[in-house]
């Protein structure tokens, strides 16, 4: 999805819709770099365009984004662990045409199907973050293993990383707890597995009822009105064919992104125009790539 494409939504959405449900100003521009930087940026030839139409549009927008009610953003304190989360019903503002996306972090069976869930379970499209060049979907990984050029025993490190990327690892459940396994053969059995497996949805989280536990737990939600979700073979297929569409992406350029991330801040306050702004970025940014040269 690419800016053009974007504005045109948001128009649609009008003053009581919110495109981006959980996102400010700031966190809505900082994904979009984060995917999209490099629309702007040409390091074989050190040029940059910032002061193209789309850029400034793309200013004139994030700006436009009401911040989030104080009221909706609330305290939590589970287990020792505490910090804030956004009291927004997501389910209920996409299922009445009050929002169009919601940012799907798909980290296991359950987390998808809780995407469905918000959806209402109709046709949705995994669109990945703005971007006019790619489809802006990010991968995000916990864990690096490498074999260091100096070590002195590269075949054992070799040895180890394949046992380590081997389904038996890969689908043992261990590694898969905060994501998703690497492997795409890995991937295919831990959601097959899954479809042995009821979930229900509660107070916006999603939980699990495993094998071991029926009929009683089955019986139970079902009791307390919570309805029951199941991954499919269609799931599967859908999510298999999804990971094969993504494309690797260049990464962004860090000090790029801090100085745009530096020079909005005047714009956001008011203090100057979205073209003077831009200019400032191009300014900058064009001196850094020519340092880089």
């Amino acid at each position: 999805m690419g800016i053009d494409e974007m504005l045109v939504l948001n128009e649609k959405l009008g003053k009581d819709g919110r495109l981006f449900l959980t996102y400010n100003k700031s966190t809505i521009l900082q994904l979009y770099l984060q995917s999209g930087i490099n629309d702007f940026i040409d390091k074989e030839i050190a040029s940059c365009n910032f002061l193209n139409k789309k850029f400034i549009d793309l200013l004139e927008f994030v700006k436009s984004i009401p911040d989030i009610p104080q009221s909706k953003i609330v305290d939590y304190d589970i287990s020792g662990i505490s910090g804030v989360r956004i009291n927004i019903d997501y389910p209920s503002l996409l299922k009445e045409d009050k929002s169009y996306f919601y940012e799907a972090l798909i980290r296991s069976p359950g987390s998808y199907l809780f995407i469905k869930h918000c959806f209402n379970g109709d046709d949705f499209t995994i669109k990945g973050y703005p971007a006019d060049s790619g489809n802006g979907t990010l991968i995000t990984a916990r864990n690096y293993i490498g074999i260091t050029e100096k070590s002195t025993c590269k075949e054992g490190a070799w040895e180890f990383i394949k046992y380590y990327l081997s389904d038996r690892i890969q689908c043992s459940g261990k590694l898969t707890l905060e994501g998703l396994p690497i492997k795409i053969s890995a991937f295919k059995k831990l959601f097959e597995t899954a479809k042995d497996d009821y979930y229900y949805i509660a107070y916006q989280n999603i939980y699990t009822i495993v094998k071991s536990s029926y009929p009683y737990s089955e019986t139970l939600q079902k009791q307390n009105g919570f309805e029951l979700y199941q991954i499919t073979d269609e799931d599967i297929e859908f999510l298999v064919n999804f990971l094969n569409t993504i494309e690797v992406r260049q990464p962004y350029d860090q000090t790029a992104y801090d100085i745009i991330m530096e020079e909005v801040n005047a714009f956001f306050a008011g203090a100057i125009t979205a073209e003077k702004c831009a200019g400032y970025i191009q300014n900058r940014v064009q001196l850094y790539l020519h340092e880089q040269k």
